[in-house]
């Protein structure tokens, strides 16, 4: 069965498995809110609607801006000047947003995914970041990325879900990821296993890990097969 307004939005084949189906929404990997989906009971699922992107940059911006603030008396500390890391590296960086571990409730992720455009541009580089020693994580030890159009989450620590050119095939006739990748830390991209992918003919395809306070995980995976339209899928 389903109904409108987020409530009930399908049966599901198991508690493996919960497949939402096809569902109005925006693109998955452009404007989700990974910290707002909940699964409840063995066979029901109700999401609730997405952030627009820009609420979201800005939440995350404001999760970053707490992480700094834990320091001694809740002093806020710069952990990156993004105008001096451009004026040093001769590049016209604009923020795109990062990536936390999602983790429950373990404490402050030790790291984070910076994603940078040139000039404010879709596409982006991606280089972690250690929080503790304000310093970039380089390759093979970190998770960095040259500039594409690409969707990137951890899964865990040591490894990111990822969509990005990795070659023919990989992107969508809109230019977006169409496949999802596992990157394990320390390994090549192109040795990565797909775990999830699309058709040419959507729009993006994405995937992220999801925890909750009582230690659920749920992984999440979606196909925008149109500007409106998504399909989603989640294991539990």
């Amino acid at each position: 069965r389903r109904q409108r307004g987020g409530e009930r939005l399908g049966a599901a084949p198991g508690p493996a498995h919960l497949g939402l189906g096809r569902r109005p929404g925006g693109h998955g990997a452009l404007g989700r809110d990974p910290g707002r989906a909940r699964v409840r009971g063995p066979h029901t699922a109700r999401v609730r609607t997405r952030a627009p992107l820009v609420q979201l940059l800005a939440r995350r911006r404001a999760r970053a801006w707490r992480l700094a603030a834990r320091g001694a008396r809740g002093v806020r500390e710069v952990l990156l000047d993004l105008d001096k890391l451009a004026k040093d590296e001769n590049e016209t960086w604009v923020w795109k947003g990062c990536a936390f571990l999602e983790d429950g409730d373990r404490g402050p992720p030790p790291t984070c995914l910076m994603k940078l455009s040139r000039g404010g541009a879709d596409a982006v580089v991606v280089r972690e970041f250690n929080l503790t020693s304000r310093s970039f994580i380089p390759a093979p030890e970190g998770f960095v990325l040259p500039e594409a159009k690409t969707d990137i989450t951890y899964e865990s620590f040591d490894a990111v879900l990822v969509g990005t050119e990795a070659g023919p095939g990989s992107m969508t006739s809109s230019g977006y990821p169409r496949t999802v990748r596992r990157w394990r830390r320390g390994a090549a991209l192109a040795d990565a296993p797909v775990v999830f992918e699309g058709v040419r003919e959507d729009v993006v395809v994405s995937a992220w890990r999801d925890y909750n306070r009582r230690g659920f995980v749920y992984d999440w995976h979606v196909r925008s097969v149109s500007l409106f339209e998504e399909e989603r899928w989640v294991s539990v």
